[in-house]
């Protein structure tokens, strides 16, 4: 008994020790690597960073608190990696080489599953192979010093696949019913890591069900509708928070492989040939060609009609026979799901070793078996040797090994040379603006200087500052210089790329050229560049302490012009005292009222804001979120078109964005005659993006969508929190409590709602302006739009039909109808609306 303990133990002690290498040599790299995160890394970590800020302030039993944890991973790229690596940032705080250490726990799940798969399909010694040429992948190896989703998805899926060839060659139907919630759960955590893992669940399912109808084993069909819903619960969640951008995001990152990475495609030789070509990076080219070498002289004994001895264990006969080792049904799962993934991948737009790498655990498999069809002395010194061989060759790759250069092949060595001064950009900002939220926006898009790793180092300190990417096109690279204080420009080489390369040099040159910003401070970079911060001369929200005691808030001074016409924008200054929290937590409710009379059928013009336009950032914990401050905003003001003529006085009032407590102000008079045909000043700050997004709404009931969201995509990149949308939410509800019919008003709550995925609330909005405008068939099209969006199709389909009866040729309608018909299972409605619509 003792020596059968030992025997069972023996696999799980080698499996320790490769892992415990992999450690060792993997914190090697990370200590001597000195490089910043390059675009993805720097995205994936921002948005590892977001995750843990959320979870540091758990509300277990808060609807509005989950969808604020989900929304954090709004597109393809699932949460589930970055909620792994939240425990280490609490554990050893946050920072890059941190979140990396995932990926050695992740490598521990990733070896013990394909151990276990290798071990159920043939024997312990093909599970253990298996697992030691999983660390010889030169892809996998990459993947795993940096922070990207890729080795977490082939590790999460590694667990799939094991349970699901549990599950498939199970004995007995008791043992399968066992695995079944096992495949499902490993399933839904494949798609919550990202929804690529799609690729890689479709071809054992789709087998399966193929084999269970052909044998007609109806219990083993019951089985995968049991696990596919239980997957299906796991996403769920995340799923219906962010249904709309995943969908997007994920056809829109599959096009990316088609422009920008020229992605040879499945109507191209080149195209079926693509993964076949990029296998010795994918499996490592001594192992590849030892392990094919393996199966033609295997293969070639079959033929001549005598077999090769099988490495059996211990526990088994010393003369047992046998060739391929696992069952029929075995060998056809395996290379089912091998060829399945394949002709996938093939018919995928977007081509990359990495894309494809979570297929690895089944090619090790294989190729392990390979390795170990014979036992004598040659098989032995031939499967050695590409094991001594790979790990050279990846050890020499890893690190730059003198005879690295003789490579033809990519390398990764740790950047050792002068550092770059990502951190020190991030520490010169908050240093000048210690209690401002600030956006940086990046004329420069390099491997190391990027919005994306500049977001991250300003999110390491304290989440004060966003990197963001501006002008997508060169019509918005003026506005995109107007808007924010700090920019960052560099010298030679600009890292511009695709389609955003024109508005990238547009932006710099009106950065470098206008006489508003000036440079802050300049770095010489390692590749012997310059980096240039430009800081705005006058910024839009000023911030000083003071020294007297805590007293209310209060505007003390607004600075206008007398006079003002209609639909011009004019400067305007007010300056606010308060203690800081106060300050912080305090939105500006301004209401310019005309003064011969008071109708309130009469329009009026409001200015809500909130103070210092949220950028405020005191901390709660210290001493002066207590103390007083003065905020000075240098905004714009833009009367409404059509307003009438006359003199009007502004009215102030507070508004706490955290109680909901609510007071009149004390502000100095200020009176304005409206007055038509006066110019416009020739230099003003832009407008608030409260106020924007105001006047987006006016266009929603026309129907005049794609103007909006077109603008909100670009003005979203100067708020990078999007609290403007809040502030909107925030002061539309309290001014619709008084004034509950201003379709003006419900539209711009409705937008911010939208924007902020708040299905409930954009209804509850809707009901109201259908209820008020019911002739108007677009408030009936969005009524059914967000009922879809939150999953109801009945109710989508009342509005809609609503819609249809006022205007049956509204643009997009059928295609509405269509999704809806879809969601109710509605297959024949289905396909004829979307015949009506041309999509098919």
């Amino acid at each position: 008994m003792l020596s059968r303990f030992r025997l069972s133990l023996r696999p799980w002690l080698v499996l320790g020790l490769l892992w415990l290498l992999v450690v060792v040599v993997d914190i090697t790299w990370l200590r001597l690597d000195q490089a910043p995160p390059a675009w993805d890394q720097g995205d994936h970590l921002s948005r590892a960073m977001n995750h843990w800020r959320v979870l540091q302030q758990p509300q277990l039993f808060s609807a509005a608190w989950w969808q604020t944890l989900w929304q954090q991973a709004p597109t393809q790229r699932g949460p589930l990696i970055y909620l792994l690596t939240v425990p280490l940032f609490f554990g050893f705080g946050p920072g890059a080489d941190q979140a990396v250490v995932v990926n050695l726990l992740l490598a521990a799940v990733m070896l013990i599953s394909i151990y276990l798969t290798g071990r159920r399909l043939f024997c312990s010694q093909v599970g253990l192979w298996a697992a030691g040429l999983s660390l010889l992948s030169p892809t996998l190896a990459a993947l795993r010093i940096t922070y990207l989703l890729d080795f977490g998805l082939a590790a999460v899926f590694a667990v799939a696949l094991m349970s699901l060839t549990y599950w498939w060659t199970a004995p007995t139907e008791r043992q399968r019913w066992r695995w079944v919630p096992v495949w499902g759960v490993a399933l839904g955590l494949t798609l919550l890591t990202r929804t690529s893992g799609l690729l890689f669940v479709i071809p054992p399912l789709v087998w399966a069900v193929g084999v269970s109808v052909g044998r007609r084993r109806w219990l083993w069909l019951l089985q995968i509708v049991i696990g596919g819903a239980i997957a299906a619960v796991v996403i769920w969640p995340w799923l219906s928070t962010n249904w709309l951008t995943i969908v997007s995001t994920t056809f829109g990152g599959a096009q990316a492989g088609v422009i920008y990475r020229k992605s040879p495609q499945f109507n191209t030789l080149a195209g079926w040939l693509f993964y076949l070509q990029v296998l010795p990076e994918i499996v490592s080219a001594p192992v590849l060609l030892a392990a094919l070498g393996a199966w033609l002289v295997g293969l070639g004994a079959i033929a001549r009609g005598y077999w090769l001895s099988e490495p059996v264990e211990r526990s088994k006969p010393a003369n047992q026979k046998l060739f391929l080792g696992a069952t029929r049904q075995g060998w056809l799962w395996l290379l089912a799901f091998l060829l399945g993934i394949y002709l996938l991948g093939t018919f995928g737009p977007n081509k990359q070793p990495r894309i494809i790498i979570a297929f690895f655990p089944a090619m090790a498999i294989l190729l392990a078996r390979g390795l170990t069809l014979g036992r004598s002395r040659p098989w032995q010194g031939l499967r050695w040797g590409a094991v001594m061989l790979s790990t050279g060759l990846l050890l020499a790759r890893a690190f730059a090994l003198p005879d690295a250069n003789l490579l033809k092949v990519a390398k990764w060595p740790p950047y050792q040379g002068d550092r770059w001064p990502n951190a020190a950009v991030i520490d010169a900002i908050t240093r000048d603006m210690p209690y401002l939220q600030s956006t940086l926006g990046l004329a420069v898009n390099t491997f190391a200087i990027n919005p994306q790793n500049m977001d991250f180092y300003g999110a390491l300190d304290q989440f004060q500052v966003n990197g963001r990417q501006l002008s997508f096109s060169s019509e918005t690279a003026l506005q995109d210089s107007r808007y924010l204080n700090w920019y960052l420009t560099k010298t030679g080489d600009q890292g511009n790329y695709g389609s955003i390369e024109a508005g990238q040099a547009r932006l710099k040159e009106a950065l470098e050229t206008a006489d508003t910003l000036s440079v802050f401070q300049r770095w010489q970079l390692p590749d012997q560049s310059e980096l240039r911060l430009l800081r705005r001369k006058s910024p839009q929200v000023q911030v000083q302490p003071l020294s007297q005691p805590p007293t209310a808030v209060e505007v003390t001074a607004v600075d206008i012009a007398e006079a003002l016409t209609p639909g011009q924008i004019f400067p305007i200054t007010y300056q606010i005292i308060g203690p800081g929290l106060a300050l912080q937590d305090g939105l500006l409710l301004l209401t310019w009222q005309p003064l011969n009379g008071n109708n309130s059928d009469r329009p009026v013009w409001i200015s809500d804001h909130a103070i210092g336009l949220g950028q405020l950032k005191v901390d709660r914990d210290q001493a002066t979120s207590e103390q007083n401050f003065q905020v000075t905003e240098y905004l714009a003001i833009r009367p409404p078109d059509g307003l009438e003529a006359g003199r009007y006085q502004l009215q102030a009032r507070y508004l706490n964005r955290r109680t909901g407590e609510s007071w009149a102000l004390s502000l100095p008079t200020v009176q304005v005659d409206l007055q038509a045909n006066l110019a416009a000043p020739p230099q003003s700050p832009p407008l608030d993006l409260v106020t924007v997004l105001r006047q987006l709404a006016l266009g929603l009931p026309t129907g005049a969508i794609d103007p909006v969201f077109a603008e909100v995509g670009r003005i979203n990149q100067y708020d990078a929190t999007q609290d403007y949308l809040r502030q909107t939410e925030q002061a539309m509800t309290y001014r619709l409590a008084q004034s509950p019919d201003r379709l003006d008003w419900l539209y711009s709550l409705l937008l911010a709602q939208i924007l902020q995925q708040k299905a409930p609330e954009a209804i509850a909005t809707l009901e109201i302006i259908t209820r008020l405008s019911p002739d108007n068939p677009y408030n009936w099209a969005y009524l059914g739009f967000v009922h879809l969006y939150s999953w109801q199709p009945w109710q989508a389909d009342r509005a809609l039909s609503r819609a249809e009866q006022l205007q049956p040729d509204l643009p997009n309608l059928r295609l509405l109808q269509a999704i809806a018909a879809a969601l109710k299972l509605n297959l024949p409605r289905t396909i004829k609306l979307l015949k009506l619509e041309g999509v098919l």
